[in-house]
Parts: C-alpha cells; sequence; structure tokens
C-alpha cells in the first residue's frame, strides 16, 4: 500500500492541509464527484495512520462483498488522489507568488463574459501595478509579455481594421522575454563548462538578433546585464571594463532587480572575478573580497540560511590572499555551523579552512595535525592536496618528493568527470614548479628568476601568488 499514489499523496500533507481536505470531502460543492465520500474519509484517516494496512486488508475492510477483487477500492482510492490533487493545485495558486497569474486568469473571465468596460478598468490597473513595483526578474518580463499579448487579443477582437494591433510591443515584450531567459540558461551552461567536460554545439550558442543592443541596455537592464555576463563567460580571457560595467550596473539598478536575481547576478559576477584571477588580475583578489563581504552581510551567499561548503572555502581565500587573516579566522569560527549539512565532511570542512588560515599565519606544523586529505568534494579534495604540499614544502620535509609524485600520478590519472582539462591544466602546472622550486639549489639566483618568469607566463596554474611569493624569497 505504500507504494501507491495515493498513500504517497497523503503522506504530503501537513496538518493543516489534512484538515482542510477533510473539509473538501464534507462539502457537497466538492464532493459531488465522490460516490461515498464518507468512505473517502475513511481511507484518508487510514491512510494518516503510522501503521497502514495491506490494500487486500483494506479491501476486505471496505468491500468484503467483493473478494479478492479490487476494482471498487481501486476507484475509492482515485477519488482521494483525484480530491488530494484538486486541492493541493486550488491552494498552491492561492500562494502570493501566484498573484500575477491569478489575476490574469481573472482578466480574461471578465473579457470572455462581455464585461469590457470592467475589463479595460481591471487591466489598466494591472498595468499599472506591474509597472509600479516592477523588480526584474525573468518572471516579470514574461508577465509584461502576457500583458502586451492580451491587449492584441483584446484589440484582435474589436479589430475595425486599423491600428497595429498592439503587434510591435507584444513582439518586443515576447523578444526581451525570449532574449533573458535564452541568457540566463546559456550562462548556468557556460558555468558549468568551467568546472566540467562539456561540448557545446554553436547553434545553442548563438543569439539571434532580435533586439538592437542599444535598445535592450536602454529599456531591459537585466537582459542587457545578462548579456554582459554572457560575453565574459563565452570569452577565453574575461576582461576588467566589461567586469566593471557588470559591477556598476548591478549597483545602479539594484533597486529595479527582484532580491534572489540581484543574488544570481552577484554570484555570476564572483565567478567572473576569480576567473580575473586565474588570468593573473591579482588586484581582483581585494575587489571580490569587498564584494563577499558585502553579499555575506546581504544574505547573497546563503540557501535558506545556509552557507554552501564551496562559498565557505572560497569567502576563506579570498580573505586570506588579500592579507585579512584575523576576519579570516573569525569568519571560519563564526559560520561553522551555517554550513548546509554534508554529513560525516561537515567536521571537515571546518578543519581545512581552519588550516588554511593557520598557514597564512606561519603555522606549518599545527596545521598539518589537523588537515584532513580526503573529501568526496573535489574542491576540497585539491585544496587539501595543495595546502599539504604547501606546508611541507615550508618545513622543508623529506616527504615533500613522495608527496608530489603521489599528486602528479593523482592528478594526470583523473578522468574528465572529476577533473576538468582546465582544473588539470592548472593542478599540473603548480605540481611541475612546485617540483622545480624544490629542486633547485639554494645558491641559484639565477634558475630562480628563470622560474619566476616560468609562473608569470602561466595563464592558468594554481597558487600563482604564493609560487611567486616562495620563488621572490630565493632571488
Amino acid at each position: 500500500m505504500q507504494k501507491s499514489y495515493v498513500y504517497q499523496l497523503v503522506q504530503t500533507l501537513e496538518e493543516e492541509e489534512s484538515t482542510t481536505v477533510r473539509e473538501w470531502i464534507d462539502t457537497p460543492f466538492f464532493n459531488r464527484q465522490l460516490r461515498d465520500p464518507q468512505l473517502v474519509g475513511e481511507l484518508l484517516g487510514i491512510l494518516q495512520r503510522d501503521v497502514v494496512p495491506t490494500k487486500q486488508e483494506l479491501n476486505e475492510q471496505f468491500f468484503p462483498e467483493e473478494g479478492d477483487n479490487p476494482n471498487k477500492l481501486n476507484k475509492l482510492m482515485s477519488e482521494l488522489a483525484s480530491l488530494i490533487k484538486q486541492f493541493l493545485e486550488w491552494n498552491d495558486f492561492q500562494q502570493p507568488q501566484h498573484d500575477f497569474e491569478r489575476k490574469m486568469a481573472w482578466l480574461k473571465i471578465v473579457r470572455n463574459r462581455g464585461l469590457l468596460s470592467r475589463y479595460q478598468q481591471q487591466l489598466n490597473t494591472l498595468q499599472k501595478t506591474v509597472k509600479k513595483v516592477a523588480r526584474e526578474t525573468v518572471g516579470w518580463y514574461y508577465n509584461r509579455f502576457l500583458l502586451d499579448y492580451e491587449v492584441h487579443e483584446t484589440q484582435s477582437i474589436q479589430n475595425n481594421s486599423r491600428g497595429d494591433l498592439h503587434l510591435p510591443a507584444a513582439i518586443e515584450r515576447l523578444n526581451a522575454y525570449a532574449l533573458t531567459h535564452r541568457l540566463e540558461l546559456l550562462n548556468l551552461l557556460l558555468l558549468q563548462q568551467k568546472i566540467t567536460v562539456l561540448d557545446i554545439p554553436t547553434t545553442i550558442q548563438a543569439l539571434n538578433g532580435e533586439l538592437p543592443a542599444a535598445t535592450v541596455a536602454e529599456n531591459y537592464p537585466l537582459a542587457h546585464i545578462f548579456s554582459l555576463i554572457y560575453h565574459q563567460l563565452s570569452n577565453q580571457r574575461p576582461t576588467t571594463e566589461s567586469f566593471d560595467e557588470i559591477l556598476q550596473l548591478l549597483d545602479e539598478h539594484q533597486d529595479k532587480l527582484e532580491e534572489a536575481t540581484l543574488q544570481n547576478c552577484y554570484a555570476y559576477l564572483r565567478n567572473i572575478c576569480t576567473l580575473l584571477l586565474q588570468a593573473g588580475r591579482a588586484e581582483y583578489a581585494a575587489v571580490l573580497h569587498q564584494i563577499q563581504r558585502d553579499n555575506l552581510a546581504k544574505g547573497f551567499l546563503f540557501y535558506k540560511g545556509m552557507l554552501s561548503p564551496h562559498a565557505y572555502l572560497s569567502v576563506t581565500q579570498i580573505a586570506l590572499q588579500v592579507g585579512e587573516y584575523e576576519w579570516a579566522l573569525q569568519f571560519v569560527e563564526q559560520y561553522k555551523e551555517h554550513l548546509i549539512d554534508q554529513g560525516d565532511e561537515q567536521e571537515n570542512y571546518f578543519l581545512l579552512n581552519k588550516a588554511l588560515c593557520w598557514f597564512a599565519q606561519g603555522k606549518y606544523e599545527e596545521l598539518l595535525d589537523i588537515l584532513p586529505t580526503q573529501f568526496t568534494n573535489i574542491s576540497y579534495h585539491l585544496t587539501s592536496k595543495r595546502l599539504e604540499l604547501k606546508a611541507y614544502f615550508e618545513t622543508d620535509s623529506e616527504l615533500l618528493p613522495y608527496r608530489v609524485d603521489s599528486y602528479k600520478m593523482y592528478v594526470s590519472r583523473a578522468s574528465k568527470k572529476v577533473i576538468s582539462p582546465k582544473i588539470k591544466e592548472l593542478e599540473k602546472n603548480f605540481v611541475n614548479i612546485l617540483l622545480q622550486l624544490s629542486q633547485s639549489p639554494i645558491s641559484d639566483k639565477e634558475r630562480f628568476k628563470k622560474i619566476r618568469r616560468r609562473i608569470q607566463d602561466k595563464i592558468h596554474i594554481a597558487e600563482k601568488t604564493w609560487l611567486l611569493e616562495v620563488t621572490d624569497r630565493r632571488i
């Protein structure tokens, strides 16, 4: 019985919802579809018990005269499932997020009943309301299109062979919505491509020129921001000019963008900032740190009040990179209880971030005592391995050559599904340079100068700042 559709539906009901469903069963307006409302109510009660009878036992209880024939019980179960489905659909439609849809549905009802003067009044009111409380999202663009299309529908009904039937306005709204939604999906796809191997067809990436760039920039801020993000993610090297433009636009339009949309835009901005850092623009570490602190204060780094392990690690690393050692350690301690539950690895996330802080403070031996070295999360796993190698290097440990060989073997053998080619390049360049540093005589200044030039020439290399710092100590 537990595998049945109706049982699974009943189990999702909260106490208040269950009470309302019972009221529906007892109300003639809703129970007209039911052949026996009393039996349906009894079945609901039985399916809410801790111990539920088998289907055969239920059949014997409700329809003993049917013997082993379950047809009547199946119909009873189907009626209860149908009623719950209707209730959940109705209940969901009453939620605040569907306010616009409800008003649009009512608008069409009024129009279809021929109350055209009332319809026009309500249409005008809805248009003003949407425009007045505009907080841009992809969904908001879609709502604007629906309103303009509704105007077109009305003018089509009243068509007197004059005017454009509001078609140009409706088409522009449709183009703006389609462009913004497509950019949103493309940006997600391009960002995913940065961390895994994806073959994206050029036909998918192509953007149709449905709206002039000037029109987008002037009238559709979100589409403009998404477009700039798209070009940053699709280019091999992000440009600082476009990054600065996105940052300025977010600041300029933050009151026009819905909070969740603004949060997503800042997530892209943080990722682009990281790409700039990987491309050697070290000055963007301070920019990213300020964005992260601002986003942390505004709650933009959280999901349902909790912090992802990736965000936890990123904030720590960037704070340390700009020399905010005390702030980083306070952050690690303060937010360790706010991590999204990751089971057995949650404590290890905290320990790795704490170890990073200790490395920045020169506590190499201490961090090796607490450093976890195995993670299912690949970002944490790679960070942990690099931190271990760095600590062994700083302490002149005899274990370093063995650990380096082991790590080189791990990176080279890892499949594309585990480590993307770009990440693999970052790690290989790091470990090769580290090996060169460790094998070079400390007195050979010219060799270290050559190594420094190699580091600077590498576009993709992990721990670039630290490698340069180590090399400078030996020149």
